[in-house]
């Protein structure tokens, strides 16, 4: 609650400046508004990432156990292999 001395300030403030006032808390409400929509729509996005990547997971093994069989300059048949798009696994 305001007290008394804010309350004697208030009522000394003219119409123009309770008009400004207004207008930057209204600003300043649709940056929060805006910055919330943001946050949202960036966890929305990091959960469709954290899925993907959940089903990613499982060919994240074939790719690590390939890149351990490579040797810088040359590619195995292993790792050409691991990257078959016919390998069922």
């Amino acid at each position: 609650m305001a007290s008394s001395s804010s309350r004697g300030e208030m009522e000394k403030i003219g119409i123009d400046q309770l008009k400004a006032l207004k207008e930057q808390a209204d600003l300043e409400v649709n940056l929060l508004q805006n910055s919330l929509n943001n946050i949202r729509t960036a966890t929305v996005r990091l959960d469709a990432a954290a899925a993907a990547l959940n089903d990613l997971s499982p060919l994240i093994g074939d790719v690590t156990a390939a890149a351990a069989r490579f040797r810088y300059g040359s590619v195995s048949m292993e790792v050409v292999i691991a990257y078959s798009p016919n390998d069922a696994r």
